[in-house]
């Protein structure tokens, strides 16, 4: 079976998304994922975005195969990728995914004579999130596992000064530390994942100095589930800011820094997400069956 895919990133975090009339049944393609996904043996990306364009739907799959309900990133990506396909600089559009319906408004960057690729080839993309959900209502612990912090402090010997979860259509627990960047993700990542009932994505945070209760600065360190370290999360974006905002720790407009640059996130009156898209090939497989 051959399949066209084109890839597009934000901020790093990248994703091979295919169009349907029809999207195909879902072991098929978890087993496509994994494929296509692998970064030596495929085209490489952190996740699978199949989907349909009328009506748009979006299915999300991460590298490992693994069925994921949302990615802010992804989903900004897919706005973009319709938009060059319907040929134009402007969209607005709602995106149905698997945590519900998102809006989205795009705007393709304007051409630029020194660069090579066309203006097509970027985007800037606000996303709405929907509801996030903090607390108690987040996902919770598995039976009788030691606290998160805990684990953090006796893997990697980085304290933990507060933890909470959130739910913004997928799970994530967001970490206060000194200095995410001294967290050996690929070590606590996992042993983060496996304390809760559905994995998690987990974010190490810090509050810039710089930051006012009008404008809030972070920076942000992912771990995500079934994709691993990235370069940028966008939902995870969302759920740091939105837990931190509940400790009163920030106010309501907020940039994000991740390794991958920054993202703007929005909390009142409507959640929302603005950062890039970036096109960056078309690949064809001519044999896909796996």
């Amino acid at each position: 079976m051959k399949l066209q895919f084109v890839k597009h990133h934000g901020l790093g975090n990248d994703f091979l998304i295919a169009f349907f009339d029809e999207l195909p049944e879902e072991k098929k393609a978890a087993g496509w994922a994994q494929h296509v996904c692998h970064r030596k043996h495929g085209v490489g990306a952190d996740g699978m975005i199949l989907a349909t364009v009328e009506p748009a739907v979006m299915r999300l799959w991460n590298s490992d195969g693994s069925s994921a309900e949302m990615s802010g990133n992804g989903l900004r990506c897919l706005a973009h990728a319709i938009a060059r396909r319907k040929r134009v600089d402007q969209l607005d559009i709602t995106i149905s995914t698997a945590a519900g319906s998102r809006r989205c408004r795009v705007t393709l960057a304007e051409a630029d004579t020194n660069n090579e690729q066309p203006f097509e080839a970027e985007a800037t993309v606000i996303a709405e999130m929907g509801e996030v959900k903090v607390g108690a209502r987040g996902p919770r612990t598995l039976p009788g596992v030691p606290d998160p912090s805990s684990v953090v402090e006796d893997m990697a010997g980085v304290v933990v000064q507060r933890w909470g979860t959130a739910d913004v259509g997928n799970p994530h627990i967001v970490l206060l530390v000194q200095d995410p960047y001294a967290v050996p993700l690929t070590t606590v990542g996992p042993a983060l994942e496996q304390l809760f009932e559905e994995g998690i994505n987990a974010h190490f945070v810090v509050i810039a100095e710089e930051s006012t209760m009008e404008h809030s600065v972070m920076t942000v360190k992912t771990w995500e589930r079934g994709a691993g370290m990235t370069e940028a999360c966008g939902t995870g974006a969302v759920a740091t800011a939105s837990v931190m905002r509940n400790w009163n720790s920030i106010g309501n407009r907020v940039t994000v820094r991740m390794p991958g640059g920054n993202v703007e996130v929005n909390l009142h009156p409507t959640t929302t997400l603005t950062g890039p898209s970036v096109y960056a090939a078309t690949v064809t497989i001519d044999d896909i069956q796996v």
